[in-house]
């Protein structure tokens, strides 16, 4: 960031723009266009989140949590994640989720995780969609429900999950619907994954047994 951008964009944020301000302390954040200050970073983001910017609540939430071993910070940032998440904020929502996942500002609670990657994948979040995949077909905060996989897994592999297009070949495989498990097994494998390819190997394989099955016939 030029030094003329950085002085307007701090005349924007202290016009009172929300975005501006966001945008501000993530350089002072970062250090982009102007000497990195977490203690102005903290102010911007801050006040951002204060006059009503979700964006800001989120990237304030996010800047508390660099302090991983202070407690109290991430609390707070818990706290403010629930506000932006409550009132439809994706991000903060899908961050929210993992809070509960993994226990973090606050107790550990899976159903609470499932339900707010729930809402963020309705809203079409792809990240969201492949954990609720995951957490159908690991029992996780839900009943195992390997339709309710497919179906979210799905929906995350069209989006280019690559995880989510190998997990859902390997469910569809296992279920026998080798059409389908190896349409994204390839999808897998051109965007790099390499086990997808030993899997392909086997579909291959499969195959092969079927045709020499049928010429003895």
């Amino acid at each position: 960031m030029k030094r003329k951008e950085a002085v307007f964009l701090k005349m924007k944020a202290s016009s009172g723009c929300l975005h501006s301000q966001v945008e501000l302390g993530r350089a002072f954040l970062f250090g982009e266009g102007f000497s990195q200050s977490f203690k102005d970073a903290e102010f911007w983001l801050r006040r951002s989140h204060e006059e009503g910017s979700l964006e800001g609540a989120y990237q304030l939430a996010m800047f508390l949590k660099r302090s991983i071993d202070d407690e109290k910070k991430n609390n707070e940032a818990f706290q403010i994640l629930y506000h932006a998440a409550s009132l439809g904020h994706v991000k903060s929502q899908r961050r929210l989720a993992r809070c509960f996942l993994n226990g973090s500002g606050t107790e550990e609670n899976q159903a609470e995780a499932a339900w707010w990657f729930f809402v963020s994948g309705l809203l079409g979040d792809r990240d969201s969609r492949f954990m609720l995949g995951r957490m159908f077909e690991l029992g996780q905060g839900v009943n195992p429900d390997s339709d309710e996989s497919v179906y979210w897994y799905e929906l995350a592999a069209e989006n280019g999950d690559i995880d989510a297009q190998f997990l859902l070949a390997k469910i569809l495989f296992n279920k026998g619907f080798f059409e389908d498990s190896e349409r994204w097994f390839k999808s897998a494998r051109r965007a790099g994954d390499k086990e997808a390819v030993k899997e392909l190997k086997k579909i291959k394989e499969i195959k092969e047994s079927e045709i020499d099955e049928n010429y003895k016939y």
